[in-house]
């Protein structure tokens, strides 16, 4: 009874202290005639797409891009960028010194997991970027 009773408890610590974070997967926001896009890749890179749609506007859908890389830290995504490999005629928003903060929901049956839902931008070099948030898309 007492191996039982602590295989049961070595368990459950096990399967609450693995707990894993699900922050990667694409992200989006309207607001007004501008549209924004995060793809967070799993394996660490990311890419960003800002799309204005003017109806009858010249050009009729502007956009501006970037790419780079991103981390966490707690409950932050940092994003980063090597100009030299990230920055070309395509991707061309600066993404050093962003910082989005993330919100997150509980799965599974025992809670074992958080997937993002929401992340936030706090600090930008883009200046524009600050406060605009992007919702999860098929969570």
């Amino acid at each position: 009874m007492k191996k039982t009773l602590l295989a049961l408890f070595l368990f459950y610590n096990l399967t609450s202290c693995s707990q894993s974070l699900i922050i990667a997967g694409d992200y989006g926001a309207k607001y007004g005639a501008v549209q924004y896009q995060l793809t967070l890749n799993p394996d660490g890179t990311f890419l960003f797409h800002s799309y204005n749609k003017f109806n009858g506007g010249l050009p009729a859908e502007p956009s501006i891009s970037g790419k780079g890389t991103w981390q966490t830290e707690k409950n932050i995504v940092l994003f980063s960028m090597d100009e030299q490999r990230d920055l070309d005629y395509a991707h061309t928003l600066i993404f050093n010194n962003s910082k989005a903060v993330f919100e997150g929901k509980s799965t599974g049956i025992m809670g074992n997991g958080t997937i993002v839902t929401k992340l936030t931008f706090l600090e930008s070099d883009i200046f524009w970027l600050e406060g605009i948030e992007l919702k999860r898309r098929n969570t």
